[in-house]
């Protein structure tokens, strides 16, 4: 088989890991691999000993037959659905007609979510100028994106949740990360490079692979907290770290965080492995939730197979592991966790030796790049004998996703093709037209449901005000019978203090008397007139409630939105009757 690899990136990515695995093995079974990077070619130093042949998008879109038989690819592997990979795609595919598989690797929507900085819940309808604006073209098309997995003849997928992504009736692949074993094997601590790193015999050693995104900043973050937290508790430790390093998260650390951490930055690939045996540890920082739930970190089977302890969270691959026998899992993957697990390991040999010799058997029962080779390419083969689905429309309707497999065999309709450029404007053009025109119904529809609701509501404001009303009248009553009742006392005070300005006996305190009576009285009609005005108040509020509910329906009943769909309300009511 001729395969073409499509990556996001160049070779120094984290998903080349994976891909330059499995094409080395099946080069070595006697097909023929090609991995396409957008840039940077040169980047193919970061690959040890690569079998495959390595490619730029615009040469292959140049020289679709670069394959060593001189023909194009039989079996396209994307690498993710993001824009970079599905425009290269799209423009390849006319010139191919390979049978195109997409991998997942990720919750897409949540790494554009956080990259807009807009909730998960709102992301499948932002604007496209919103998009191009934020520059995403290294991220998937929320409306785009699911239009190409609609095209795909299959999929395969790092964990099992991001099923949830795809159409229900694509064939699918899990597809686990492979490590060959001949190479990756448990190596002993070298003491050279740990004193040329400067770390004390009496420092224990964390290790992090991997480098530092957008995404994973949070993190990031709790695992510099929790070395920061071991050193102040009286356990000397040092983080290594490798990878490329966002400035402004570097910028961000105090020196607190920092001066435990010795940042190696991006490395050669073939010297990790002396690096991840010098750890007393090896960490996956994170939680539980939508980043990731939906991924397999690329550095987890390495971990694995160094044969060091591992703390990962209870997540992806996580849920497999046992806890307390392959790794320690992180339960909520706090610092103060992090910490804890670590000075549980530091302080307990023969649990930190069970989990080296377990941490080796299970990346052997779960990463061996044989098996999950051959799985692969059974499933390559599988996919090549499918049945040629061209023709996914009918004569009453043509969605999205329809237009954009079309696209994606343009050329098998016609020679007399629009210009590459053109035909995938045409395809984005109308694939968002569409995708607006969806979500423009879901928004009617949540409309008209939020008119229904507003109505009741305006009806049960009107029962309440009705009551309200009634229960004022009653109070206004009372009112009025306490007015009456005071008239009665200032009546029967009067006649007192006439009796008493005629007797002389206890002047003195019978005037005591009136003073605290008047004064009395005079409080008692303070309190009775202001709760009326509170009263009355609460009234006027009530029904200028119930009036700008009444302006929000009418202005809703008079809008061109609810009176263009009369004819399909009456349509509906007519079905229902049936």
């Amino acid at each position: 088989m001729n395969i073409l690899f499509v990556n996001y990136g160049d070779f120094t990515s984290n998903s080349l890991n994976h891909i330059g695995a499995f094409a080395n093995a099946l080069t070595k079974k006697g097909h023929s691999c090609i991995v396409a990077v957008p840039e940077n070619l040169d980047s193919l130093r970061a690959i040890k000993n690569p079998l495959f042949k390595a490619s730029l998008f615009s040469e292959l879109l140049t020289n679709p037959n670069a394959f060593p038989d001189a023909r194009v690819a039989d079996i396209i592997h994307a690498w993710t659905p993001r824009e970079v990979v599905r425009s290269f795609v799209i423009s390849y595919q006319r010139l191919a007609h390979a049978k195109l598989i997409i991998h997942l690797e990720d919750n897409e929507d949540f790494l554009l979510a956080t990259w807009l900085k807009t909730p998960l819940t709102e992301v499948k309808s932002v604007p496209n100028s919103v998009l191009r604006e934020k520059s995403t073209l290294a991220l998937s098309h929320p409306r785009r994106s699911r239009a190409f997995l609609q095209a795909a003849n299959a999929a395969t997928v790092i964990t099992a949740s991001l099923k949830n992504f795809l159409p229900k009736e694509l064939p699918v692949l899990e597809l686990s990360p492979g490590l060959d074993f001949e190479i990756h094997t448990p190596l002993k601590a070298d003491t050279t490079l740990r004193r040329t790193l400067g770390i004390q015999e009496n420092e224990k050693i964390i290790v992090l692979t991997g480098s530092n995104t957008f995404a994973n900043e949070s993190e990031m973050r709790d695992l510099y907290l929790a070395v920061h937290l071991l050193n102040q508790g009286g356990t000397p430790t040092k983080l290594i770290r490798t990878g490329f390093t966002l400035e402004r998260f570097r910028e961000s650390l105090p020196n607190s965080l920092s001066q435990h951490v010795i940042d190696l930055g991006f490395i050669e690939k073939e010297k990790l492995p002396s690096l991840l045996a010098l750890a007393d540890v090896l960490i996956q920082p994170g939680k539980t939730g939508p980043f990731n739930d939906y991924r397999l970190p690329s550095k987890l089977p390495e971990f694995f197979s160094s044969g060091r302890p591992v703390i990962l969270p209870k997540s992806n691959i996580g849920l497999v592991v046992k806890d307390g026998v392959d790794a320690l899992l992180l339960k909520e993957g706090t610092p103060e966790e992090i910490a804890s697990l670590c000075l549980k390991l530091f302080k307990d040999p023969k649990l930190s030796e069970t989990l080296s010799v377990n941490a080796v058997l299970f990346a052997h029962n779960h990463f061996d790049l044989r098996p999950i080779t051959e799985a692969l390419t059974l499933f390559y083969k599988s996919v090549l004998t499918q049945t040629s689905d061209t023709s996914k429309t009918t004569h009453l309707q043509m969605n999205a996703n329809d237009i954009n497999l079309a696209s994606l065999h343009l050329a098998e309709g016609s020679r007399n093709t629009p210009r590459e450029e053109e035909a995938k404007a045409l395809s984005d053009l109308v694939i968002d037209l569409v995708s607006d025109l969806e979500f423009s119904t879901e928004s009617l529809e949540r409309l008209k449901k939020d008119a229904t609701l507003s109505a009741d509501h305006v009806k049960n404001l009107e029962v309440h005000l009705a009551n309200f009303k009634q229960h004022t009248e009653g109070l206004e009553v009372q009112s009025q019978a306490r007015q009456k009742h005071i008239t009665n006392l200032e009546i029967q005070i009067n006649e007192i203090s006439q009796r008493l300005h005629l007797k002389t006996v206890s002047h003195d305190q019978s005037l005591k008397q009136i003073e605290e009576s008047n004064l009395l009285l005079t409080q008692f009609k303070e309190f009775a007139q202001q709760r009326k005005n509170e009263l009355i108040a609460q009234v006027a509020a009530t029904e200028a409630e119930v009036e700008s509910k009444k302006r929000k329906i009418l202005a809703m009943e008079n809008s061109f939105s609810w009176k263009i769909t009369a004819p399909l309300r009456y349509f509906r009511r007519k079905m229902s009757s049936k």
